[in-house]
């Protein structure tokens, strides 16, 4: 039974089949301005930046890196930048951001990933031939992704612990952080630990051999783990430190993550003239939740204060807007509107002094908050739409939002404002109406 359900998984899918019928005829590339992806044979090959990444599939998951002299040299770290850059590691699912930043060295900046309708569709491929449920595992996490999809390839019923214990997964997905290499220099799991109880499994990582260990290792939430993180608790519950109430305190080596969530809340609360919170739930997700809490009645507080400011002005606004059509004309508007809208307005503020933007309040058909933006088109300056949300930057239907800035638009006076029919509601003014700042 074993061997038929591996034999299942690792068959070719029939989808699969069929593109390799497809490559003999049509590449089977995808490209985008940032780089490319491909399937050659059974391997991915994403290239970028003169760099090139080629994994190989499921279940013989392998990851190499292209060298200066052409030969494919073994790597893990491109290979686990690149599936960070997916929240969900599911056929058809687009990046969060640019995917290609793995082959980039230094600051990473998190760019917009291409808008190209399947500009990612070979990655989906390479997704199917992987269990749903291994890569359901290695969603929960933001980190050594594929470190984890290869713990599980190499023992399937090791998934399991990615639910049940996800520090414990990703420790031994990592485990020449945890162990001390072989002679080899290559540290290998035993055979059977997918078996083990879950404290020996620890003692063996390095953990203390307890249940309560195992217990505090389990309320890490998987999106919070990181080698750091776990190598500090380790370290603090052999000598001790770490309790039952509260996930560690200060020490040499640094703030843990739960601990550096506590001082900030600490913080908040004495920024509110609250008395401290004494106790707290070992758990990140609630702490979380409560560090949230405050940091938005603090932030309320703040914005209400602002709105009793007179502040900076915008000057004159672009549109003058009607009944329907509010423009907001102070930085105490941003900060009110902010307030009643449950968003980030204010914080673009700066923008609207310099004259890059001009944000409305939208009382008709819908409450909204508009924002139109300049753009330069020669020697004049061109007005068009920029962005228009619900409240809590909730989505507006397009036709909706379409027939928001047209009105807008449409409140321009006459001879004024001339409009552009090459651009959609697209108006020029030949000179601006406030002063630079």
């Amino acid at each position: 039974m074993v061997e038929s359900k591996a034999a299942e998984r690792t068959a070719i899918h029939p989808t699969w089949n069929s593109l390799r019928v497809l490559d003999r005829v049509i590449p089977l590339a995808a490209d985008n301005p940032d780089g490319s992806l491909r399937l050659e044979g059974d391997r991915l090959v994403a290239e970028a930046d003169g760099r090139a990444l080629a994994l190989d599939f499921w279940p013989g998951l392998r990851a190499y890196r292209r060298g200066q002299d052409g030969a494919w040299l073994p790597t893990e770290r491109w290979a686990d930048e690149l599936l960070a850059s997916w929240p969900a590691l599911e056929p058809g699912s687009p990046p969060a951001w640019d995917p290609f930043r793995a082959f980039q060295y230094g600051r990473r900046a998190r760019q917009e990933p291409s808008k190209v309708a399947g500009a990612y569709w070979p990655f989906s491929i390479f997704l199917e031939r992987i269990p749903a449920e291994a890569r359901a595992a290695a969603t929960q996490f933001t980190v050594r992704r594929w470190h984890l999809l290869r713990l599980f390839a190499e023992d399937e019923r090791l998934t399991e612990l990615g639910f049940s214990n996800p520090a414990l997964a990703l420790a031994l997905a990592s485990v020449w952080r945890f162990r001390p290499a072989q002679g080899n220099g290559n540290q290998q799991l035993p055979v059977g630990i997918s078996g083990w109880k879950r404290r020996r499994i620890a003692a063996w990582l390095g953990f203390p051999e307890t249940e309560a260990a195992v217990r505090k290792l389990k309320l890490i939430e998987p999106r919070a783990l990181t080698l750091t993180l776990l190598q500090d608790l380790r370290d603090r519950m052999k000598d001790g430190e770490l309790n039952d109430r509260t996930f560690g305190e200060s020490g040499d080596s640094g703030w843990t993550y739960p601990a550096r969530m506590i001082k900030k809340i600490r913080g908040i609360s004495r920024a509110l003239g609250e008395r401290l919170p004494s106790e707290f739930v070992p758990s990140i997700i609630q702490t979380e939740k409560l560090y949230l809490q405050l940091s938005n009645r603090l932030q309320e507080r703040t914005w209400n204060k602002k709105t009793q400011t007179t502040g900076r002005e915008f000057g004159m606004p672009p549109f003058p807007g009607n009944p329907n059509f509010e423009p907001i004309k102070t930085e105490a508007g941003l900060y009110a509107e902010g307030l009643e809208m449950h968003n980030c307005l204010p914080w673009h503020a700066s923008d609207a002094v310099g004259g890059h933007v001009y944000f409305y309040k939208v009382l008709k058909p819908v409450r909204a908050t508009l924002m139109v933006e300049r753009t330069d088109n020669g020697d004049r300056e061109s007005w068009a739409p920029g962005d228009i949300r619900a409240p809590k930057n909730g989505r507006i239907p397009s036709i909706v939002a379409e027939r928001c800035f047209r009105a807008l638009f449409e409140t321009a006076k006459t001879n004024d404002w001339l409009p552009d029919w090459e651009a959609r509601y697209c108006y020029e003014q030949a000179e601006l109406p406030w002063k630079e700042h």
